[in-house]
């Protein structure tokens, strides 16, 4: 027996042109509409998936960013009053806030992401959920500003700098 015909039966190799049979097809795991790229902060914490976030919030022009990160601003702050005070009724408004929010924009990835966390908020345990997607979604908007931006370029600017300084003294102190 040669080798290849000893391995090939030990592990079981698949031929590379053969097809992949019905139980490795149902193994192999399915394609997700969004390719997870970072860390997510909040893992299983929201309503939706952080990618569907990060896609709105990159999909959104950045003179229109502070609006929307207002709007998803005072959705976190009807749904934090829901959840210090929960009853049927502030569920209530907070649902109807969030339709009234909707009427805002055409943006489809805007307003799924609203209809994802009215759903949640309709139960207790949902509020907490759709609080977390909230507050995910005003982070983003932040660090996408033109502020946040800015701010950024500073800081790198002065570690450069500082890091010449640093290199400049060590030059010195060698010779």
């Amino acid at each position: 027996m040669s080798i290849a015909k000893n391995t090939q039966s030990r592990k079981k190799v698949v031929a590379q042109n053969a097809r992949p049979t019905q139980k490795a097809k149902k193994a192999a795991p399915t394609a997700r509409p969004f390719h997870v790229e970072f860390i997510e902060k909040y893992p299983d914490m929201g309503v939706v998936h952080e990618s569907e976030i990060r896609q709105l919030v990159s999909t959104v022009p950045l003179a229109h960013l502070p609006v929307y990160g207002a709007r998803f601003q005072e959705v976190m702050q009807a749904l934090e009053a829901a959840r210090q005070q929960p009853s049927q009724k502030t569920r209530r408004a907070v649902v109807q806030k969030i339709a009234d929010m909707e009427k805002e924009s055409n943006n489809r990835r805007y307003r799924d992401l609203l209809q994802a966390i009215a759903d949640a908020g309709q139960s207790e345990s949902g509020l907490n959920r759709a609080y977390w997607t909230a507050l995910r979604v005003v982070e983003m908007t932040f660090e996408w500003s033109v502020e946040y931006i800015f701010a950024f370029g500073l800081y790198q600017k002065r570690l450069k700098a500082s890091r010449q300084d640093d290199n400049a003294k060590d030059a010195r102190a060698v010779s």
